[in-house]
C-alpha cells in the first residue's frame, strides 16, 4: 500500500512596518498568516480495491514577529526578537504506510496522526563590526517548542522506526560568532580571514505522563538536537590574480536520532567531522571557475544503541565525496 498520491498546499500573507523611533532605536513587527493543507492518499495497486487511505492536516497559524534594533555605537548593534514559527511534518511522516529507507534500509512507517509544531523564539543579540567585512557577536536564545515531531523505534524484531509529537521541549543557548582578518597577526597574513560559528545548546523535552512508562529515557535531550555546533573556515583571497580559497569544517556533538521505547535504548548519531575545500579564479572581467570538493575525508555516518561511542553499533554508512566545478560568465 505504499503507492499514493500526495499534495502540500502552503497560503501565506503578513503585514510588517519598519519604524525608526530615534536615530538609535528602531522596530520591525508584524504578524504573518499561514494557512496550510498536507494530504497523502494511499493505495494497494495490486489489490484491484479503489479503497485508500488518506491522511490530513490541515491548520491555520498566526505567527507574530517583534524586532527591535538598538545602535549602541557607530561599530555596534543591540538585537532583540521575539517571534512564532511552524515546524510541519514532512510527507514521509505522514505516510500511512511502511516503506524503506534509501539509506540504512531500516522499514519506516509513517503516523497520520501528526500534527505540526509551534516554537516560541527569544533572542539576544550584541554584534560589533571592527572593520569593514569583519563581524564579532555572542547571542543567546530560548525555544520553546509545543507538540515537537520526534522519530522513535517500535520494539519489533526489525525495529521499525516512526514518528510522535512529544509534549513540549526547550532549547536554551549561546551562539558565538566571528569573521576576522588576520593581518593582525603578520603582515604575511593580509589575504587570510578566519570565520567561526559556535553554538552550544541546553536541550530537555517533555515527557507526557500517558506514555513516559513506554519511553526507555525519561529525561534526555530533544532528538535530533545536538549539544554543541562547530563551524569554522579558513578563507585566502589574492586581490591582484583574482584568486580564492576556502577550507571549512563542521562537527556537530552526538544526538538522539531515534527514541527508545519499552526498554530500547535511544539510538545515538555520533559525531562526524566534516571538510569541504574549494578555489576559485576569476578569468577576465566576465568568467569566473570554482572547483569544489565535499566531504573531503568522508568519514562514515554513525548510529550507535546508546550515548557512548563505544555502544553497539546499530548502522554505519558513507556518502561518499561530492566534486563540483562551476563556470559562472557575468555581464
Amino acid at each position: 500500500t505504499d503507492s499514493y498520491a500526495a499534495r502540500y498546499d502552503v497560503y501565506a500573507g503578513y503585514v510588517m512596518t519598519d519604524l525608526p523611533v530615534t536615530s538609535r532605536l528602531r522596530f520591525v513587527v508584524g504578524p504573518r498568516l499561514e494557512s496550510s493543507v498536507q494530504t497523502i492518499d494511499s493505495y494497494d495497486p495490486f489489490s484491484g480495491s479503489t479503497e485508500r487511505v488518506q491522511s490530513r492536516l490541515s491548520r491555520t497559524d498566526i505567527l507574530p514577529s517583534a524586532n527591535a534594533i538598538v545602535k549602541v555605537t557607530k561599530e555596534s548593534n543591540v538585537r532583540l526578537s521575539a517571534t512564532r514559527t511552524v515546524a510541519r511534518p514532512q510527507l514521509r511522516e505522514l505516510a500511512p504506510f511502511i516503506f524503506t529507507e534509501y539509506l540504512g534500509a531500516r522499514e519506516v512507517l509513517g503516523n497520520p496522526e501528526l500534527d505540526r509544531t509551534s516554537i516560541t523564539n527569544l533572542d539576544a543579540r550584541f554584534e560589533l563590526f571592527p572593520r569593514v567585512s569583519e563581524v564579532l557577536a555572542v547571542s543567546v536564545f530560548h525555544k520553546r517548542f509545543t507538540k515537537p515531531i520526534e522519530t522513535y523505534i517500535i520494539p519489533t524484531g526489525k525495529g521499525v522506526v516512526s514518528y510522535q509529537n512529544a509534549k513540549g521541549a526547550v532549547n536554551t543557548g549561546v551562539e558565538l560568532e566571528g569573521r576576522k582578518g588576520l593581518d593582525f597577526i603578520s603582515s604575511a597574513l593580509n589575504d587570510f580571514s578566519l570565520l567561526a560559528n559556535v553554538t552550544w545548546v541546553h536541550s530537555r523535552v517533555e515527557i507526557d505522563p500517558a506514555s513516559g512508562g513506554i519511553q526507555t529515557s525519561q529525561e534526555r535531550p530533544l532528538a535530533g538536537q545536538s549539544p554543541f555546533v562547530v563551524n569554522t573556515a579558513l578563507d585566502w583571497t589574492h586581490d591582484k590574480t583574482k584568486t580564492r580559497a576556502r577550507i571549512l569544517y563542521n562537527v556537530q556533538g552526538r544526538r538522539i536520532s531515534e527514541v527508545g521505547t519499552q526498554g530500547v535504548p535511544d539510538t545515538y548519531e555520533q559525531p562526524r567531522h566534516i571538510v569541504d575545500v574549494s578555489v576559485a579564479q576569476g578569468l577576465g572581467e566576465h568568467v569566473d571557475l570554482k572547483f569544489t570538493i565535499e566531504n573531503l575525508f568522508d568519514s562514515p555516518v554513525r548510529f550507535t544503541a546508546g550515548e557512548a561511542s563505544s555502544a553497539p553499533l546499530v548502522r554505519s554508512y558513507t556518502l561518499g565525496q561530492t566534486f563540483w566545478l562551476l563556470a559562472t560568465y557575468s555581464l
